[in-house]
């Protein structure tokens, strides 16, 4: 007697058969997960470089149009003094000159001063004399501002003197013509 044959055998349990489903074109299992993250941050990335291009492309746009269209020129009056100048038979215009800078002639310490100005010239004064005269009016010029001090020019009252003063000065080197007047662009004491 076989205590083998009393017992039954164990089989080996058997799994059924998956049957395959029947093709229909979509997909019944799920995608990965990590697929789906890849997609998604994809999609994104596209979007987020197209609207960088489109960007791109509407500043591109905008810069070059603008680079390209020559601005309107501004009609303006002249205003009644300037034509009255430009009409009178005193005036023949205006003449630029570099900066001068001196130091000022102070005791205590050193002080320096810059100043630029214009000339308005009169009738019959042509930019050829006063080019011709430049050196000598640049020395003439430096050395009248050198000896000032910062208390004779720094009020108002002051300037208007210098201003006059330089006038007068200028008007002694020239022959044929004067200067009418003088404007300062620049004033500066340090």
């Amino acid at each position: 007697m076989s205590t083998d044959a009393s017992k039954p055998e164990a089989k080996p349990e058997e799994k059924p058969e998956a049957k395959p489903e029947p093709e229909t074109g979509v997909e019944s299992t799920p995608a990965p997960p990590a697929r789906k993250k890849f997609l998604k941050w994809g999609l994104i990335a596209l979007a987020v470089v197209l609207i960088s291009a489109g960007g791109g492309f509407l500043g591109w746009r905008m810069l070059y149009k603008k680079s390209t269209e020559k601005p309107p020129e501004p009609v303006a009056a002249p205003s009644p003094a300037k034509a009255e100048q430009q009409q009178s038979p005193e005036y023949a215009g205006i003449l630029f000159l570099e900066p001068f800078a001196v130091n000022l002639g102070e005791g205590e310490g050193q002080r320096l001063l810059r100043v630029k100005f214009e000339l308005e010239m009169a009738a019959g004064t042509g930019p050829e004399e006063i080019q011709a005269r430049l050196p000598l009016l640049r020395e003439t010029v430096s050395a009248l501002l050198a000896g000032k001090t910062v208390k004779e020019i720094q009020n108002m009252e002051g300037k208007i003197a210098l201003r006059n003063e330089l006038i007068m000065q200028i008007n002694t080197l020239l022959t044929k013509g004067k200067i009418r007047n003088l404007f300062f662009t620049e004033f500066i004491i340090q």
